[in-house]
């Protein structure tokens, strides 16, 4: 189970970086194909994708039987707050897996 959590690090910098390209600053690095990756907003930007993901990223440490559907309620429901908690609430008390 400890791939599905380097799965999950793995997509959530991969976004941060996709995140960060977007802001642009003098002091860019160019990146994958010409697109540069703002030094200063890539730490911001990991920071924030963990604090989203932390239902999901708290469901795969603890082998949640409903990862799945916790990850895909927190991708399409998290953003509004109530969708997030409820996520959180839901990985907390989701009975752990194997």
């Amino acid at each position: 189970m400890r791939t599905r959590f380097v799965i999950l690090l793995s997509v959530l910098f991969l976004l941060a970086v996709a995140v960060a390209s977007c802001v642009p600053a003098p002091w860019d690095i160019p990146g994958i194909f010409g697109v540069g990756v703002s030094l200063l907003a890539l730490p911001f930007a990991v920071a924030g994708l963990a604090l989203y993901f932390l239902p999901t990223i708290i469901a795969a440490v603890r082998h949640a039987r409903n990862f799945v559907i916790i990850l895909l309620v927190n991708i399409f429901a998290g953003w509004t707050g109530i969708g997030w908690i409820i996520t959180l609430v839901w990985s907390i008390v989701d009975p752990a897996g194997k």
